[in-house]
């Protein structure tokens, strides 16, 4: 038996009815939930953009620390000028991540052996100062845990990241360091 022809168009209408009323729920609840897929892939991108630039100034400080395990100070003419040399090696090795305009940073390079600071000669930049006019002192760049006859170079590179999610921000410290031992002789 089929059902009288008015029954069937009041179906239909209560169909249509309770449809168009669901299809306002759906566009508010795309758009909560289309905000919060946004933070995440904002905080996603923001985070993968620091490590990178983490990763970059690790990278950097090893690229330092070998370059001045293997050059002589006789070639650059001085220690003070030594320690700039590899200073300027580590903050070209970083590809951007580290730069003279950027006021957290920190460049810090050191050479000598043993287990007492004052045996250590060094160079420390922070902020925008330029490296040419950084000046020789004692001390690590941080602390020597080499075996005390080696004669070692410490390059210390740090500067503050950013990561962003709309809701969220955080300053990450990013650093990298790194040692070797010196193997060229002053000679």
């Amino acid at each position: 038996m089929r059902p009288p022809p008015h029954a069937v168009r009041r179906t239909i209408a209560n169909t249509i009815r309770i449809l168009s009323d669901e299809a306002g729920a759906a566009i508010v609840e795309m758009a909560v939930i289309s905000t919060v897929l946004m933070m995440i892939l904002l905080g996603i991108v923001s985070f993968g953009l620091t490590h990178h630039q983490n990763i970059s100034i690790e990278g950097a400080a090893r690229e330092a620390s070998r370059f001045g395990a293997t050059y002589p100070v006789a070639d650059a003419g001085s220690m003070e000028q030594w320690l700039r040399d590899v200073a300027t090696v580590a903050e070209n090795a970083a590809t951007g991540a580290i730069d003279g305009t950027d006021p957290s940073r920190v460049v810090c390079v050191a050479q000598g052996s043993g287990t007492d600071a004052a045996d250590f000669s060094r160079v420390n930049v922070a902020g925008t100062a330029a490296i040419g006019a950084a000046v020789e002192e004692s001390g690590w760049c941080f602390p020597n845990t080499a075996p005390p006859n080696d004669v070692v170079v410490q390059v210390h590179l740090e500067r503050e990241g950013w990561i962003e999610g709309i809701i969220f921000s955080m300053k990450p410290t990013l650093t990298g360091e790194a040692t070797n031992r010196f193997e060229r002789s002053d000679a």
